[in-house]
Parts: C-alpha cells; sequence; structure tokens
C-alpha cells in the first residue's frame, strides 16, 4: 500500500509540475504586438516620393510588412500622383494595424468633399443610401446632415412623406459636398 501511495504521490506530483512549467511572465503567442508607420516626410509635392518603414515598439525596424494609403496597397517607397491627404497604415501578421499616419500631397489642405445618393428619385418608405469620396477615394468619419432637419444616424435614408429633399456631407479638415 505504501508504494502505490508513493507511484500515486510521483504521478500527481509530475502532473502537477508540468501544468504549471509554463512561465506566467510570459506574453501570449495571440498577443499582438504594435506596429508604426514612421517617414522622413509627412507634406509633399504631387509625383514626390515618400519612403516609409514599420517599428515595433522598441523602434526597431519591422521587415516584410504590406503598406496601405486609403485602403489600397503600396509600395514602401511610394509616389503619390494627386494631391490629397493619405492615411497610411502598416499590417503584418502578428501585429495590430499601426495607427494611421496622414501624408499632405500637393499642400493640399481642404478638400472638398463628394456626395452621391443612390437613387435621385425615390417612392415614399424607399430607402436611399450615400456615398462620401474625394477623387474617387472613399471617406470615412464624415457626417451627412438634411438640411434644415438635422444629421442623419448612418448613411441611409427613407422618405415617409412627398417632398424635395437636400443633403450634405461634412468632416473636419475638408470642404463640405454640395
Amino acid at each position: 500500500m505504501k508504494k502505490l501511495l508513493f507511484y500515486f504521490f510521483v504521478v500527481l506530483l509530475t502532473v502537477a509540475m508540468g501544468a504549471c512549467s509554463k512561465d506566467d511572465n510570459t506574453p501570449d503567442d495571440k498577443v499582438l504586438k504594435d506596429l508604426f508607420v514612421q517617414t522622413s516626410n509627412t507634406t509633399v509635392d504631387i509625383g514626390a516620393s515618400v519612403d516609409f518603414i514599420a517599428v515595433d515598439n522598441d523602434r526597431k525596424e519591422v521587415k516584410e510588412v504590406d503598406f496601405f494609403a486609403d485602403g489600397v496597397k503600396i509600395t514602401k517607397d511610394y509616389k503619390f500622383d494627386k494631391r490629397g491627404v493619405y492615411n497610411v497604415i502598416a499590417k503584418k501578421t502578428g501585429y495590430k494595424n499601426s495607427v494611421p499616419l496622414p501624408i499632405m500631397v500637393g499642400g493640399a489642405i481642404a478638400e472638398k468633399l463628394e456626395l452621391v445618393a443612390s437613387k435621385d428619385e425615390i417612392l415614399i418608405g424607399e430607402q436611399v443610401s450615400f456615398t462620401v469620396s474625394i477623387d474617387g477615394r472613399a471617406v470615412s468619419g464624415y457626417i451627412l446632415e438634411h438640411i434644415k432637419v438635422g444629421m442623419l444616424s448612418g448613411d441611409k435614408w427613407s422618405a415617409f412623406e412627398e417632398g424635395t429633399y437636400q443633403f450634405r456631407a461634412f468632416k473636419e479638415g475638408y470642404i463640405s459636398s454640395d
């Protein structure tokens, strides 16, 4: 009986040690690391090339990173051909997407928003949706206003009575749409 208890104790001790073998201070493999975009110049002329690098929390360069300007994949040394403000982010597996880094091209400070409705005429109860862009590039973070009524809570609207309605889009740092 003593031998059986001894073996049971050894097995229990082995299992307990194996279960506690992972160091509790090591980060979980599923925790994503931070990623940051850096460049030497955030204001450039049209046609100028900008070199981007991605760094981690220790400001060490991270290799094999994908860069995106307003959702479009770009190279790490990219030439901007149109005036505008482009938000550049870096992405890599195992890392959080970086915070957008705005790049101002051609001295553009205020661009005009373009508001487009999915339909010009609707029946009562039908829904119209709106998109906002600048030179064909989608814009996010805008606010839609139903003129003389107030703000919309989204990018869709339905008419509940017959009439003519006007809307505009606005966003801080941009010229409001027509």
